[in-house]
């Protein structure tokens, strides 16, 4: 029962300290609460009693799921904690009111404080194959998906060492996700974005799997971290360990590797075509991505992008087949996801041979983000990793990046740049986010769990304080996850039914 318990209140007081009006989305759904590869299975009876309880104790707001089977439509229950359990801490005996009182946006959370409040998240499977319906399903482990796993779970590790974080104004971070571009928006059907349909920023959310679909030849790109579903007009404020950083890209890459089967080289722009302006290449990379992951003529043409004037979606089409008559056998034939295996496997080479080189990347499937100073380390290494698997050259493009305004700057001249970017009273959430991880950088090693709860699932340490989303209503929620208090001190026995 405990166990539950533990869980329970863990996803609340995450959630509440995000934003004390955010619910948890949880499914009461029996046969969603098995052990499995993808779930580690919680007591159905005993999570029942545990909400049960909150709720008559006036601990839990609670809003029940619905599934109206006409419309084919519904939602899971929701839930959030309310003020009276984070007021009364002696209720559970881990939690403390935040001590300076409201924040000047509004906002309100708690302090996690001391190691028997560390909140620690327990990932399931991070190899994971989806079918056709894109739902998760089993599979026998082999050498290979072996290999993927302890690969991974050992990037995750050295990566929970490091405060990756968004070095914007508490205004521009509640605002950050609605500045996503058309272009992006149809990336994300094909895989290029994140896997999850963000509300809001959760940093939290900085633990990566990978995703194959129907078989291990395809997919297996890498999902989960919170900065894939960040737009990238905002990546440039990416840091890690209060360092800024530069984006690198391979050029073209789906359309770089095409050419390297067919043994061609790739010349110029692939997404500037005669007679249609520059001003419409986005229009044709979003195009061409589409043609390339289609198995079929059928496609949709992407919204929010008008097309050149005089032309129709299939004579753009058309006009961007003739342009490429060397790959025009792989256009509309499903090979995009082909691809993405192997632009996974290009993508674990540079992450972990930058990782041997004690350099944290984060990946954005076709791109790497790295601390400034790293940059040329990692622009050699993604050329080897692409050479390696292709056998052939590729262009590396750097992305804008925070301190492009600095001309040849030294270390002393970008530290002076961020202090002073960040002193504003509009910039305490990110002050507050880089204190807090100075602090569990200091502790760390005292509450590192000896066992975890299940041999798959990694520990992980959560950031108790954020800045609000933009706006927060019964709409607005976020996933029930295998979270937990370390160690696993009871709570007071008043919260046990």
């Amino acid at each position: 029962m405990f166990d539950v318990v533990n869980v329970v209140l863990a996803n609340l007081v995450k959630t509440f300290s995000i934003d004390k009006n955010l619910f948890v989305g949880i499914s009461l759904r029996r046969e969603d609460h098995v052990c499995s590869r993808y779930e580690r299975g919680l007591s159905y009876n005993s999570l029942q009693d545990v909400i049960k309880y909150l709720r008559r104790e006036g601990y839990l707001t609670y809003d029940k799921g619905f599934y109206n089977k006409d419309l084919g439509e519904g939602r899971s229950t929701r839930i959030r904690m309310t003020e009276k359990l984070c007021q009364d801490p002696s209720r559970m005996g881990m939690l403390e009111p935040q001590s300076d009182g409201e924040g000047q946006d509004g906002s309100s959370g708690i302090l996690i404080t001391g190691t028997e409040t560390i909140i620690q998240v327990f990932y399931p499977e991070i190899i994971r194959l989806k079918d056709r319906e894109k739902e998760l399903c089993f599979y026998d482990d082999t050498p290979a998906t072996k290999r993927m796993r302890d690969n991974l779970n050992r990037f995750n590790v050295f990566a929970s060492k490091h405060s990756i974080d968004l070095c914007v104004s508490d205004g521009e971070f509640r605002s950050v996700l609605d500045r996503k571009s058309p272009e992006e928006s149809e990336e994300r059907r094909y895989g290029w974005g994140s896997d999850q349909n963000e509300r809001f920023i959760d940093l939290t959310r900085n633990r990566l799997h990978r995703v194959f679909n129907c078989s291990f030849d395809q997919g297996g790109r890498f999902y989960g971290g919170w900065w894939q579903g960040v737009p990238r007009a905002m990546r440039m404020y990416i840091t890690i360990n209060g360092e800024p950083t530069q984006e690198l890209d391979y050029a073209g890459l789906h359309l770089a590797m095409l050419y390297a089967k067919v043994g061609e080289p790739l010349v110029g722009d692939p997404y500037i075509l005669e007679g249609i302006g520059p001003e419409y290449r986005k229009l044709v990379k979003v195009t061409l991505m589409k043609m390339i992951n289609a198995e079929t003529r059928r496609m949709r043409r992407p919204e929010g992008m008008p097309l050149p004037p005089g032309m129709t979606w299939t004579t753009l089409r058309d006009a961007i087949a003739q342009s490429h008559p060397a790959i025009a056998a792989y256009l509309k034939s499903g090979e995009g996801i082909r691809l993405q295996r192997l632009d996974a496997d290009v993508a674990e080479d540079v992450m972990l041979s930058m990782m041997h080189r004690g350099i944290l990347v984060l990946p954005i499937h076709d791109s790497f983000v790295v601390d400034y100073r790293y940059a040329d380390i990692l622009r050699s290494e993604m050329l080897r990793a692409y050479r390696k698997r292709l056998g052939a050259e590729i262009g590396i493009e750097a992305d804008q990046s925070m301190i492009d305004e600095l001309v040849s700057p030294s270390e002393d001249e970008v530290r002076d740049f961020m202090a002073r970017r960040q002193a504003g009273s509009d910039f305490r959430g990110y002050r507050e986010r880089n204190r807090a991880s100075q602090d569990r950088k200091s502790t760390r090693d005292a509450v590192e769990p000896s066992t975890p709860i299940q041999p798959r699932m990694s520990p992980h340490e959560i950031t108790p304080t954020f800045p609000r989303p933009k706006s927060v209503d019964s709409e607005s929620w976020t996933y029930f996850e295998y979270v937990a208090f370390w160690p696993l001190a009871s709570p007071s026995p008043a919260l046990v039914p």
